[in-house]
């Protein structure tokens, strides 16, 4: 529409410069799509297709530049990674593609943990807790994650004089997990999500627990990882 009052004042005042007012029309819809969806070259085809005509192409292209580059400037997050992130669907950024095709869940993960019998003691769960100065403990059956405790939920329930009580009954259900191939950089956002764990799940044996993921676990693996090179190279 915008495009379109352009199009007529500018024929009005100078009518023999300028274009046909469709031309500012859509130059003006191609212009808000590519500033909107952050798809600059898909509009020019979308208006070349509408019109066929070559003599718009210069000034949509030179037009979409310029709307991209401000949307750009003035919104950093892109309208449907917003939407995705708004539903925790969360897609690797271009700067992180080559750390999110090396490095996987299975790589940062450790296999040593308990797994705690939800038929457990509170008391139990106190005691692997102190003696593991774990965060959380993973709580399940013949391998198969059912939640999460925590060391705050376990207090709390010894406090209250529940230490004969079963782990099951505060267990956390909900809590999110990885499988073995997530990229680096999910694990790292589904981890601070959870209370310093994170189950890695099988894909193939429903909530059949692989590994975990804590903080520490991954300051090793980074560890790790930077030492690498320095070692090989002796």
């Amino acid at each position: 529409m915008a495009g379109g009052v352009v199009g007529v004042l500018m024929h009005r005042f100078a009518p023999f410069p300028t274009g046909d007012p469709g031309a500012y029309a859509l130059v003006g819809m191609g212009t808000l799509f590519a500033g909107i969806i952050r798809a600059p070259m898909t509009s020019v085809f979308m208006i070349f297709e509408l019109t066929q005509d070559y003599q718009v192409l210069v000034p949509l292209m030179v037009a979409n530049m310029i709307s991209y580059l401000i949307s750009r400037r003035y919104q950093p997050v892109p309208l449907y990674r917003a939407l995705l992130e708004q539903d925790y669907v969360h897609m690797p950024l271009p700067g992180t593609r080559q750390t999110t095709d090396l490095w996987r869940a299975r790589d940062v993960m450790t296999r040593e943990f308990t797994l705690v019998s939800p038929d457990s003691s509170i008391q139990l769960a106190s005691a692997i807790v102190a003696e593991t100065n774990a965060q959380s403990l993973p709580v399940g059956n013949n391998g198969a994650c059912l939640g999460l405790v925590t060391r705050d939920q376990i207090e709390r329930a010894l406090k209250s004089g529940a230490a004969n009580d079963v782990i099951g009954t505060i267990v956390t259900d909900n809590c999110a997990h990885v499988h073995p191939d997530h990229p680096f950089d999910l694990v790292l956002d589904r981890l601070a999500k959870n209370p310093g764990l994170l189950p890695v799940l099988s894909r193939n044996q429903m909530n059949h627990v692989e590994g975990v993921i804590t903080p520490q676990s991954v300051v090793q693996f980074l560890q790790r990882e930077f030492e690498a090179p320095t070692g090989s190279g002796q």
